[in-house]
């Protein structure tokens, strides 16, 4: 590697500029999310046993149905008005699970399940912007997988409040983006 010699009072700053941009650009990820941001962490779900699992997704599913009606409202966690990402939080808090509470970080938790294997209190996510293509805005929790596959979920709408809909439903199948398992 060849050295250079640098002289006068700039030395100093083009030294610490040189610098910072050879460390930025040592961290620089090079993978890229449907967004085009850098890929987050994601953390592994917890393993809880079968029947603790199904006893704490029970409790999340019927805290998420007693919002039923409440209206929409960003920022929101009570019966007063509560949003997607509120609903999740405050439903698996009931149970026992911590969970984050916005929307980003709800989507880097748990453990990624393929559509076909989706179970009752797993969250899907959706891309519902189409302003920002790609960019997950939107949870629900899987309240029920019928015989036909057919999945089912509650969540915080913009315009009717926390309602159930069909994962088959044009829109939100036009919409979705994965499914996790949080815990």
């Amino acid at each position: 590697m060849a050295s250079v010699t640098i002289k006068g009072e700039g030395t100093y700053k083009l030294l610490i500029i040189l610098s910072a941009a050879l460390f930025f650009s040592a961290c620089h990820s090079s993978k890229k999310t449907a967004s085009s941001k850098p890929e987050k962490e994601v953390k592994e779900a917890p393993r809880v046993s079968r029947k603790e699992r199904e006893n704490k997704v029970e409790i999340a599913i019927k805290t998420a149905y007693t919002f039923s009606g409440t209206p929409y409202r960003i920022g929101g966690m009570d019966k007063k008005g509560i949003d997607c990402s509120g609903l999740i939080k405050v439903s698996y808090k009931n149970a026992g699970i911590d969970l984050p509470r916005t929307t980003s970080e709800l989507c880097n938790i748990g453990n990624t399940v393929k559509s076909a294997h989706v179970e009752k209190g797993d969250l899907l996510f959706f891309a519902t912007n189409k302003k920002k293509s790609g960019q997950i805005n939107h949870v629900g929790i899987v309240t029920k997988v019928e015989k036909d596959d057919d999945i089912v979920f509650i969540h915080a709408s913009l315009r009717k409040g926390v309602m159930e809909n069909r994962l088959s439903d044009k829109y939100y199948k036009e919409t979705f983006v994965k499914a996790i398992r949080p815990f």
